[in-house]
This record gives structure tokens, sequence and C-alpha cells, in this order.
């Protein structure tokens, strides 16, 4: 019989009958964000052109208004994007560079966005490198001293995605500037997981999804940029018409054509959600949760809880086979969640959301102790 879920585990569109233990991955929608947006969905097919042609642009205005407040960041450099994936590429192909400038990564990196720097790079003749990472007091600098002469931005996530680690954002990017590096950072589990002040980081661009820790409908995501640099567009579009910068951000970065923008449009009501049943006492008890089971594992990597917020990861026996665990915790005990290697060891990485329970948490470890204890 599967562990109940938590208090809030009915106002989620999941499957009662999967212990879900996954919400870092692609997040999970509320009933009442969910019905917003296909309030949204509605409103724009009864009347097309009406909505497209003269209803969106305000409303979304509003919209980004309504986000930027909640992540401490001026709306007139924000624009709404589809995925993190979408931003990061906006950012490596139109980001003022030279050939032969660097761009310093590192080592917890997410795979796709590190494509995106890797491609865009080799496109415009600038070198992309990975630096080591190491969670500890001496981070930051640690970090910061592998840059090159060279370097001229600095790429990092605000919390990372294979190893969970929040990273000290605003002391690697002050020691970035003093170096005359740039920073930019993939927020992609930051919004609606940790308290965002933006514009208190210091850093120069930064993008995060809203799909997942904020729980929009999938698809939501947004892009900011520092006032003091130009970003030219990925797509081209009635938002562009020329090489100067526009009078609105969003001109350049968000008018992609026709497409669906209902999810962007729910965003406020995901704000709204957020604000009364993801307070910040229901999100600290989901990271005493990881940090229970991080407890139990005995084998994550954090130097103090400070270091992880609602995700945490923790390595597996070196022997395990990742592809065949990830199988038989989903196919025989119902339990979905991320197994994986990373610098070479399986991991297993668990997300608590506040549909979660102790229960589940027992449940996994339980699962994960008895085939232990059959190696």
């Amino acid at each position: 019989m599967r562990p109940e879920r938590g208090p809030l585990g009915d106002e989620f569109l999941l499957d009662s009958s999967v212990v879900f233990l996954n919400h870092g991955s692609f997040g999970s929608c509320p009933i009442p964000v969910w019905q917003s947006y296909h309030s949204w969905q509605l409103r724009m097919e009864l009347q097309p052109v009406e909505f497209f042609a003269e209803k969106v642009e305000p409303l979304l205005v509003w919209a980004l208004e309504e986000l930027a407040r909640f992540v401490g960041a001026g709306a007139d450099r924000m624009a709404f994007v589809t995925n993190a994936t979408v931003a990061c590429n906006m950012l490596a192909g139109g980001w003022p560079a030279e050939p032969g400038d660097e761009v310093l990564g590192n080592d917890h990196e997410y795979g796709a966005c590190e494509r995106a720097w890797r491609y865009h790079c080799g496109r415009r003749g600038l070198t992309y490198r990975q630096a080591r990472l190491t969670p500890g007091p001496d981070c930051a600098r640690d970090l910061v001293e592998q840059a090159s002469d060279r370097t001229r931005i600095l790429f990092l996530s605000h919390l990372t995605s294979p190893s969970a680690l929040v990273l000290p954002v605003a002391e690697i990017a002050s020691l970035a500037r003093a170096r005359g590096i740039v920073t930019i950072v993939d927020g992609a589990h930051a919004p609606g997981q940790l308290d965002l002040d933006i514009a208190s980081l210091g850093v120069d661009a930064y993008f995060g999804n809203l799909h997942k820790w904020l729980n929009t409908p999938k698809g939501t995501a947004f892009l900011w940029v520092d006032p003091r640099h130009a970003l030219q567009p990925l797509v081209a579009g009635w938002g562009w018409d020329g090489f100067d910068e526009p009078e609105k951000f969003s001109d350049w970065h968000q008018r992609w054509g026709t497409r669906d923008l209902a999810a962007f449009l729910a965003v406020p009501a995901a704000l709204d959600y957020h604000r009364e049943k993801l307070t910040p006492a229901v999100r600290r008890s989901c990271r005493e949760l990881v940090e229970y089971f991080l407890q139990a594992m005995g084998t994550g990597a954090y130097p103090t809880p400070e270091w992880h917020a609602q995700l945490g990861t923790a390595r597996l026996p070196p022997d395990t086979d990742c592809d065949a665990l990830k199988k038989e915790l989903l196919h025989r005990h119902g339990i979905e969640i991320p197994v994986f290697r990373f610098l070479e060891s399986p991991c297993v990485r668990l997300s608590v959301q506040a549909y979660n329970s102790r229960a589940q948490v027992d449940y996994l470890l339980e699962v994960l102790g008895h085939r232990k204890n059959k190696c």
C-alpha cells in the first residue's frame, strides 16, 4: 500500500498511485493555477483577433510586473520566455563578445545549458571552459580564481540541478566584477524555492523557470538583463526594428509571433497560490524533510544545511545500475525519482514539495535500504 501524501496532496494534478518525489524536474500545477491557465486559453480562443491585437500586450505587462515584484527585479528589463534552456540560448547567442573571449562554466551545470554555451561559443569563435566547483567556505573565491585573462563571462546556477547546491551567487558575482567579468546566472530552480531579490545579487543577467517551484503551467520562465548591457534578440519579429536598443526590453525578447500566451498570464494566479499555500513555514518543513533524507542516507555532499533547499542529492553504492534502479523504483514500488550518474558517482535526487509527506520519504528510504542490504 502506498504511503499517504502530504497536506496539499489533493490540490495538485498528480496521479495518487505514484509516490511523486521528483517535483524538481518539471514541477506540478495546482488545480487553481491550472484553472486560471485554461480560462486564459478559452478567452484567447473566443476572439483570437481581439485577444492578440488589442488585449494581450497590457495583460502581459501586468503579469510581468507582478512577477518582477516577486523576484526583486525591474520589469522594464524582463521578458517572458518558455524555459531556462531558451533563455540560456538567448544569452549565449546575443551577449556582446569578441572572438577569443572565454566563457567559464563549472562541472555542476545543467547539461542543456552547457550544450547551449558550447554551441554558440563554437559558432561565434568563443571558448567555453569548465571549472571545478567545490562547496564550502572557499567556494566563491576558488571558482573565480579559475578564471583566465580571457574570461569575460562567468556562468553558473543559483541552485545546481544534479548536485542540488545553493551557490553563494552574490559573493561570486562581487569577486567576478572586481576582475571585470560579467556573471550570468541560471536560476532554473530558484523562483518559488529560494527567496529571490535579483537586484541585490549584483549579477549581470538572470533567468529562471516558473513551472518548477512556482508551479505555473509548463513552458513558463523569465529572462532579466541588467540595464547596463545590451542583448541582441535570438528571434527577430515585430518587436525588432534595427540594432538600437528598444524602448521596451520585452519588444525584442518576448514578441515571438503567435503562440499560446495563456501560461504567462496564469503567473499571477501561481503567485497568489504560492503566497497563500506555500508559506515560508511550509517551505521550511520541506527543507527539513530533505535534510532528514540526507542524514538517513549519509552520503550527501553539503557542508551545512544552508547549501540545499527543497532538493537534495545523495550518492548510491558505486556498483549501482542507475537505469535499472530507476525502473525498479517506478514499476515495482511506484516511486518517481531521478537516479543518475554525476561526477562518476551513482546518485538519487529527492525533491520535496508540500504535497509530499514524511511517510513517502520513509518509504523511499525503506526501499533503498532493503535493496542495499541485498547487495
